[in-house]
């Protein structure tokens, strides 16, 4: 393939300096947001990690309690839990709190409770989408892995007092936004400025106005981003896992494939490395299994898609 795709849409930090004139408060961001997911209320932030490091603050969690997390977490959470409290794993009802992670866009887990922040950084809903599918408190989308931005992420909340709460207490770390974003953008090309901003990351979480104007750019292409998507998943239905769930208003970005058909791509320049995915059956128990995720998303073309399917399809 002429291009590697990766797990999430790569963007293109040409399109955050292209924005610079859109410069707009935070506020005309989750006015939009809202208008398109009405059901819940929405919090702007610079990152997804900002918004999981946030919401535990809101719910006063400490650092002797625990935060129970998928058992692959990635760093990025791990960090940002490590903040406020410890990180747990398990789902053995020890925990004060628990992160369910829809991975990669599916919703394995329904109707929950109130003390769970679904963590789903890489879920695409569709406009009018049901926000908080397992019955959470709150719902963290990360927009680089949702629309391909450079920055952002949104803390989606069942009720409008506790967004205007986060508000506050994103407002209240306002200090050093700018030089913050700008650490992202040079962490593209050199590693050691995007290691400076991982470390400050969670305990900030606001963006400048000016960084702004490309999420509503990129927001504003909703639709276009929905029909592209809705393309990848029609031509990838017939290698999805039989048993793997899919939800009506919200689209992946990866499917999950076997190691054997693994090993059919072996000459393709398309994902990355074996994964770890979690079954959560009916009855909620949970197996852990190694897989290649491959990109679905609207960044991957549709030839080289099809020349993938075909050869699973072929392999069969």
């Amino acid at each position: 393939m002429s291009k590697e795709q990766f797990l999430w849409p790569n963007g293109s930090g040409r399109s955050a300096l292209a924005a610079f004139g859109r410069s707009a408060e935070a506020s005309v961001v989750e006015s939009r947001l809202q208008a398109l997911f009405p059901s819940a209320h929405p919090v702007l932030l610079s990152s997804g990690r900002a918004g999981l490091a946030l919401s535990l603050a809101f719910m006063g969690i400490s650092r002797s309690q625990g935060v129970s997390l998928f058992p692959f977490a990635s760093h990025c959470v791990l960090e940002a839990v490590s903040r406020h409290a410890t990180p747990w794993q398990g789902s053995d009802g020890r925990a004060d709190a628990r992160i369910l992670y829809h991975q990669w866009g599916y919703v394995q887990e329904l109707g929950v409770n109130d003390t769970v922040i679904e963590d789903a950084v890489d879920s695409f809903c569709l406009p009018g989408a049901t926000l908080m599918p397992a019955g959470g408190a709150f719902e963290i989308w990360s927009l680089p892995k949702i629309l391909g931005t450079l920055s952002g992420g949104v803390i989606w909340c069942r009720q409008s007092e506790s967004a205007e709460a986060l508000r506050n207490l994103r407002d209240d770390r306002q200090a050093g936004a700018l030089f913050q974003w700008g650490l992202r953008m040079l962490g593209r090309r050199w590693p050691f400025c995007g290691a400076l901003w991982a470390g400050r990351e969670s305990l900030l979480g606001a963006l400048p106005n000016w960084a702004v104007g490309e999420i509503l750019l990129a927001i504003e292409r909703w639709s276009e981003l929905v029909r592209a998507r809705q393309e990848r998943l029609v031509l990838a239905s017939s290698i999805l896992p039989d048993w793997l769930p899919l939800t009506l208003d919200r689209l992946p970005c990866v499917v999950p494939l076997s190691l054997s058909q693994a090993r059919l791509l072996t000459n393709l320049r398309i994902g990355t490395g074996c994964l770890k995915f979690e079954r959560v059956d009916r009855a909620g128990h949970r197996k852990l299994f190694s897989c290649f995720p491959l990109p679905i998303h609207h960044e991957v073309p549709l030839p080289q898609l099809a020349k993938v399917v075909a050869i699973l399809k072929a392999g069969r």
